[in-house]
């Protein structure tokens, strides 16, 4: 019996990629290096560390300790100056809705992301008070598809895994929720999904009767 539903934040509940993507090719502009082809896809879900290990593993230089906290450093303040933009009307299409109509259901509500800035991104978004428990970058030590965000998410919650749903955009992200031993709904294309128990092309096409059917 379903009594807890996990979001991913990023992709799901509001789409910050971009800003990522941009945050990315400043900072590697900035130090001289290119940006892999299809990267954006490669470091969803992933930390910021995660992601940079990504985006330089190919490149013909090598980098310090040094360069490496500075370049994750300045990616962090760009990605901060395009957060700050971000408002309520920034929401995915259908997210406020399924989440206020799970609240209304009784059903227990987190976030697990590996931002750091996901509390912040909450407010601006005027959601946070929705969420029973928010889990982020700054509470773990793995990535995705690790799946301790996940288990701190459900422990927060004091729900066993066989109840709870993740909803998530990303193969790393499904990865981490199947780890935890959760049921997983993907967001996107089926193409990069598969390893989800259901994929919806956008959560506006998901209800609360899909989530309690696929928590059993």
């Amino acid at each position: 019996m379903l009594r807890a539903v996990v979001f991913d934040l990023d992709g799901v509940i509001t789409d910050s990629t971009d800003h990522h993507f941009r945050s990315w090719q400043r900072v590697a502009a900035e130090e001289g290096f290119g940006l892999p082809e299809g990267v954006s896809e490669q470091i969803k879900g992933l930390t910021r560390r995660a992601s940079l290990e990504v985006i330089i593993r190919n490149q013909d230089r090598q980098f310090t300790e040094q360069e490496k906290a500075r370049i994750l450093e300045r990616k962090n303040q760009y990605y901060q100056e395009f957060v700050k933009g971000i408002t309520s009307d920034d929401v995915m299409p259908g997210a406020k809705r399924l989440i206020r109509e799970l609240k209304a259901a009784g059903q227990k509500l987190a976030v697990a992301s590996a931002s750091r800035n996901a509390r912040i991104i909450l407010r601006n978004l005027a959601l946070i008070d929705l969420f029973d428990a928010v889990v982020d970058g700054n509470e773990i030590t793995k990535s995705k598809p690790d799946p301790e965000v996940y288990l701190k998410a459900l422990d927060a919650l004091k729900v066993d895994a066989s109840a709870a749903v993740a909803i998530e955009d990303a193969a790393a992200g499904i990865a981490a929720a199947k780890a935890a031993g959760m049921k997983c709904v993907g967001i996107g294309s089926s193409r990069h999904l598969a390893g989800a128990d259901l994929v919806v092309s956008s959560i506006d096409e998901l209800s609360v009767e899909d989530l309690i059917e696929l928590g059993g």
